[in-house]
């Protein structure tokens, strides 16, 4: 019942099958000449029933066996960062090198749906945007800015989740002369001086020179202690405001916009992608994405809904295109079944790669269609 143009490799999925069925044909005959008195092609004895039952189960898990041994295998492709011998270690353009984690696998637990979702997340954020199309990059931090989407100053500059210090938005002030409005509601002002206002605020082109442990603004800046949410409102007390109110009379690719509201994204994302209108407003979006974080929760969300994240930001790929992410030089960072690793930190993360890399939380940068080549808009 199966075809197959090419002969099938030991151990296939399609292999397997095959085998089985041929079993099951098999022995079906055996069991049919030894109940020869039974008429009828509904008649069986209990004993071939728990037979066949025992069959269809091994069926299923030889399936799953072979299915698991082909995810290991894809896990095990050898591959080397294109950036070497001179990687930096911020994030970096192209396909990341995500070699599986060494001396087996790193977690108590192996879940199929995780590994399936965490190729996915791969799969969309790697980046296929070329040096060339952008006009160059820059790499800084946790971001690959493509230089010619960079190039308009008539613009605004929205950082949503700044923590202490926001090097974005200084970098969007003090490289490309666009002037930010800095966003959050959780962040204890007496420890952050842009939250403060007591960093340098439009101090004119080139003073910045402090060094780069000081806080520093070429440009204007605003700050504003308010999050980033799907609907505006207060929650615990709190202030949030949508995206769409702050982009509401800026024109067409007049925004770049970073985010890192940890966990807060999806239904920002989600009602952005519905909108045709307002997402033509961003030039640049950089990201830090959470799968399977409830933000203030401390349980870890199921398969639905992480499935429905991953679906989200399948979206955001195929709108945008990628120029980047900190996914290679996190892998590179990572050690797993080091001493001293405990409980949640070796947990199975809720999406990870095949080869048991966790892609639950990276920095990821994209740029929009319109500001590429014609061939890759």
């Amino acid at each position: 019942f199966l075809k197959h143009s090419a002969p099938l490799p030991p151990g296939s999925i399609i292999m397997e099958l095959r085998l089985c069925s041929a079993c099951f044909v098999a022995i079906g005959a055996i069991l049919a000449a030894a109940n020869g008195d039974c008429k009828g092609s509904t008649c069986a004895s209990k004993d071939s029933v728990d037979l066949q039952n025992g069959l269809q189960q091994a069926l299923l898990q030889r399936t799953s066996k072979a299915k698991s041994l082909q995810w290991q295998h894809a896990a095990l492709e050898e591959c080397v960062p294109a950036c070497r011998p001179h990687c930096s270690g911020s994030a970096r353009p192209g396909k990341p090198c995500l070699p599986p984690a060494g001396g087996g696998w790193p977690y108590t637990t192996n879940r199929e749906w995780s590994a399936k979702l965490g190729e996915r997340i791969l799969k969309a954020a790697t980046a296929d945007v070329q040096e060339e199309d952008c006009g160059g990059f820059h790499l800084y931090g946790d971001h690959v800015f493509c230089l010619n989407a960079m190039k308009e100053t008539n613009a605004i500059a929205l950082s949503y989740g700044i923590e202490e210090r926001d090097r974005w938005s200084e970098k969007m002030s003090n490289l490309f002369h666009v002037s930010p409005q800095l966003y959050d509601c959780f962040q204890d002002p007496k420890e952050s001086p842009p939250l403060s206002k007591t960093a340098p605020n439009g101090i004119g082109a080139g003073a910045c020179s402090d060094g780069p442990d000081v806080a520093c603004y070429e440009m204007p800046y605003e700050s504003k202690r308010i999050c980033l949410g799907a609907s505006a409102g207060f929650v615990d007390g709190r202030p949030y405001e949508t995206l769409e109110s702050h982009l509401l009379d800026k024109d067409p690719l007049s925004a770049y916009v970073k985010m890192d509201v940890e966990g807060s994204e999806w239904d920002v994302l989600d009602h952005l992608l519905k909108h045709e209108e307002l997402r033509n407003k961003i030039r640049t979006l950089d990201m830090e994405v959470h799968f399977g974080y409830s933000p203030g929760l401390s349980l870890d969300k199921g398969h639905e809904a992480v499935t429905r994240e991953v679906e989200i930001f399948e979206r955001l790929a195929r709108t945008f295109r990628v120029t980047g992410s900190t996914l290679e030089v996190y892998r590179e960072g990572w050690h797993p079944g080091k001493p001293g690793c405990t409980n949640p930190t070796c947990g199975e993360p809720a999406v990870h790669t095949a080869g048991g890399f966790s892609m639950s939380q990276f920095a990821v940068s994209f740029v929009n269609r319109q500001l590429l080549p014609e061939a890759l808009a």
